[in-house]
């Protein structure tokens, strides 16, 4: 789970764990980390079926046999779940009807792990890139993940818009994009959203899928910090993003990573017309 998932079940125990919740990485061993991965791997079990549409299928032969290769797979189809798989288009409303203190003790771990914080080992060994520390010479750098959130979106609007890309536009990417936010003035991102959906109805047409509002933010925002490599792909500067995303534990520090990517294309660009 990334950090900030560990965060939100913290949360939930105040008493034991006052103050900033964020320090959890190095005061919690790996014993007491146990029981919050576990609910964190709960939350995404009873969220599967709204975070991936099951009615998508890869049409592949289906005569009994059991050598079935990649070759067989209709390359075009793959669209559908890959990179990124779509929200589900049959969401019913008890599938939204979830919230994190729902998490029962059926999904605690038989055994509890003992010793060293097992995220700290990773992060030591060089598997995974640990929560980073303010930096006073970095303004955004002080930004919670929310604010990061509406920053990448009012970068990756300019970046449309820099580049002429609303009929490119990814909609797997495009359903992420936050409800009820005041964004600024020339925000096209938002009318790009409601004309997809429009779209999706007409018969024979691919389903969008918008997140709901149901939908924890924290869990949108981890989403959106791995489905905007769909983007990223296509700057010079962000080519080979996703395998650095997958070393980054924190949600956080993924968003502010992506930011600096947009940030740093939107200003060459328009250097070279200054």
């Amino acid at each position: 789970p990334d950090s900030e998932e560990i965060e939100i079940h913290i949360n939930e125990d105040e008493e034991s764990f006052p103050g900033d919740k964020s320090g959890w990485y190095a005061v919690l061993g790996d014993e007491e980390a146990a029981r919050l991965r576990s609910k964190a791997t709960a939350e995404a079990i009873k969220w599967k079926n709204y975070e991936f549409d099951g009615t998508i299928r890869l049409p592949v032969r289906d005569d009994g046999k059991d050598d079935l290769s990649a070759a067989d797979v209709v390359g075009t189809a793959l669209k559908g779940v890959i990179p990124h798989v779509s929200f589900s288009s049959a969401a019913t409303p008890s599938d939204l009807k979830f919230t994190v203190g729902d998490v029962v003790e059926d999904y605690m771990p038989p055994t509890r792990g003992t010793g060293p914080l097992l995220e700290k080992q990773l992060v030591d060994s060089g598997i995974l890139l640990g929560p980073t520390e303010p930096d006073p010479r970095r303004r955004r750098s002080f930004f919670s993940a929310e604010e990061l959130e509406i920053e990448l979106w009012k970068f990756v609007n300019e970046w449309v818009q820099i580049h002429n890309a609303i009929s490119e536009f990814p909609p797997e990417l495009l359903a992420l994009l936050p409800r009820n936010i005041d964004w600024p003035d020339g925000f096209i991102l938002e009318e790009l959203a409601a004309t997809m959906a429009a779209a999706s109805e007409l018969k024979g047409a691919r389903p969008f899928v918008r997140v709901s509002d149901d939908y924890p933010a924290h869990r949108r925002r981890r989403r959106l910090s791995y489905v905007i490599s769909a983007l990223t792909d296509h700057t010079p500067f962000g080519k080979g993003m996703p395998p650095i995303l997958l070393e980054i534990h924190s949600t956080r520090d993924r968003l502010e990573a992506v930011l600096d990517v947009f940030e740093f294309v939107n200003t060459e660009h328009m250097g070279e017309f200054s």
